[in-house]
């Protein structure tokens, strides 16, 4: 799925320590969480971005796991209601 794609990104880009694909990474999630009201990825994102300009390596994993997280969550979110809204039989 997407977001199984986006996560695999975050870590690479992490584990090469790579803040500016990071910080493009948070920003382009950030508006797709606006758009469904995922409220926690979009919060997550903001606090990437944040972690991006700083200079504290602990401060910018925790914030990865923090929205790696919060998609993990959302995708969960998304199943369950697709699997409630899908019609009897499809599901």
């Amino acid at each position: 799925t997407s977001n199984n794609e986006d996560t695999r990104k975050l870590r690479r880009a992490q584990e090469r320590e790579q803040t500016q694909e990071l910080n493009e990474l948070a920003h382009r999630l950030a508006g797709m969480a606006s758009l469904i009201h995922a409220h926690a990825v979009e919060r997550a994102c903001h606090q990437l971005e944040i972690a991006c300009g700083e200079s504290s390596v602990r401060k910018l994993a925790d914030a990865v796991d923090d929205l790696v997280t919060a998609l993990g969550e959302l995708q969960c979110e998304l199943h369950d209601w697709m699997t409630m809204t899908a019609p009897q039989g499809t599901a």
